[in-house]
């Protein structure tokens, strides 16, 4: 079992390189050494991603989206990982951010909706399902007639469930807009609002991540486009915040 090194914040990609030695590709099947301008290759045993021989190739500078630093301890016979850190930050001044666990992300654009925001311990598995599209999210909402109370809440989990982010919030509206249908509505913008906080973690792929809700009406407005609203457009609003959320992130919603 490896750990999780922390987060790091530079202000180029190429600092990220040139201030560490040892990387690993992100498919896990290549353990990479620099030393100056030089790399060097080592391949891994028997299919293992924290086992790699000792033998080694020169290899070329690699993308640095392609790669993870690592710390690596070696037993007499092959060379083990035993941190990784796949994840860096840019640091943007013109931008506030928040401390989610360990990791510094971005304050949500729409903080309402992350008002009860928790996350598993890590979720370094999580940020690779989101950037290779096979995280599953899933939206809730509610209305609580008695009370005049709209909520909303969301996950986005990793493919295996074990690693996720979660939170929700009241949703605000005058009292003859407030339903359920607004409520699943606000969860669905939850769920990019996280996304586009989490962008300094995240690989731009352009993939497509799986967007649920039990209201099908909700789950129709992913396929919405700004010419398709009008004022009298139910929840205009919180829908007009979903398209310009997602058209800020490098992925697109798959309903």
């Amino acid at each position: 079992m490896y750990h999780t090194l922390y987060q790091w914040q530079f202000e180029s990609a190429s600092d990220w390189i040139d201030q560490w030695n040892w990387f690993r590709t992100r498919d896990g099947t290549r353990l990479l050494y620099r030393e100056d301008d030089n790399w060097f290759s080592y391949s891994q045993h028997l299919q293992s991603r924290t086992r790699f021989t000792t033998d080694h190739n020169a290899a070329q500078h690699p993308d640095p989206n392609t790669i993870e630093r690592v710390t690596v301890e070696y037993d007499g016979e092959f060379s083990h990982v035993t941190q990784t850190s796949s994840v860096f930050t840019l640091l943007n001044s013109n931008r506030e951010t928040m401390r989610l666990g360990r990791y510094t992300i971005y304050l949500p654009r729409i903080p309402y909706l992350c008002q009860f925001i928790k996350m598993s311990d890590d979720i370094d598995i999580l940020l690779r399902d989101i950037a290779d599209g096979t995280a599953l999210c899933v939206g809730d909402g509610s209305y609580f007639e008695h009370m005049n109370i709209c909520t909303s809440g969301w996950i986005i989990c990793s493919q295996d469930g074990m690693q996720w982010i979660k939170g929700g919030g009241y949703i605000p509206g005058l009292e003859k807009d407030l339903n359920s249908y607004r409520g699943e509505i606000g969860s669905l913008v939850g769920i990019v609002n996280c996304i586009e906080a989490l962008t300094p973690l995240l690989q731009p792929t352009q993939a497509s991540i799986i967007s649920v809700s039990d209201n099908d009406s909700a789950v129709e407005c992913l396929h919405l486009k700004r010419f398709h609203l009008k004022s009298s457009t139910t929840s205009v609003d919180l829908i007009s915040s979903l398209i310009e959320l997602w058209e800020e992130v490098p992925y697109s919603p798959q309903p």
